[in-house]
């Protein structure tokens, strides 16, 4: 039930930054990610080695050097660990739900940028653990939650795209989740 109230509100939120982005010099974006996990957190290094997914990025000039942004995406974590005739294979999707802003060194949309991002981070993980002798699960489990999240990151804004860095933390009661993301996004709209 939570992850259908999840998804739709995933959907509208989407829905909501396309209709606003026909006004004048706002922008979308739609960007591919590559994320690489940091340090020992509750999706340790070891156990999801690298992650990727799509985001989606709406932005809105405020004056000549600042604008605002909301983001939403889906990155997809994934592992398999085999132990003697044991298999566990882990899956977490993370679905970051951000608003920020970003100031530009030079002109609107145009060069280098600093950005600073935060919102929720929705995570849905599963787990299961197969034995090779029998061949039926041995045990899975699966859950949602979702926690505050935040990102700094940095960039450089062409006409049509913009590559960005960002450390983007989900906070959570049993430890947080790290990770160096990096995004390929493809600009749509007037300048």
């Amino acid at each position: 039930m939570k992850t259908k109230i999840y998804f739709s509100f995933l959907l509208l939120s989407f829905l909501s930054i396309a209709t606003i982005s026909s006004a004048q010099s706002s922008r979308f974006s739609v960007g591919a990610e590559a994320a690489l996990p940091l340090g020992n957190n509750i999706y340790s290094k070891g156990s999801y080695p690298y992650g990727g997914g799509l985001s989606f990025r709406y932005e809105k000039p405020i004056g000549d050097k600042i604008g605002v942004m909301a983001t939403v995406g889906g990155q997809y974590f994934y592992s398999s660990v085999s132990a003697g005739l044991n298999l566990t294979q882990n899956s977490v999707v993370v679905v970051p739900i951000m608003f920020g802003g970003k100031y530009y060194v030079k002109d609107q949309q145009d060069g280098f940028y600093g950005s600073f991002e935060m919102g929720l981070g929705v995570s849905i993980g599963s787990s299961e653990s197969v034995t090779f002798v029998q061949g039926q699960p041995k045990s899975s489990g699966s859950g949602t939650t979702t926690n505050f999240a935040f990102a700094p990151g940095f960039g450089y804004h062409l006409s049509r795209v913009d590559f960005g860095m960002r450390y983007q933390s989900i906070a959570g009661k049993d430890g947080s989740f790290n990770t160096l993301n990096l995004r390929i996004g493809f600009v749509f709209g007037k300048r």
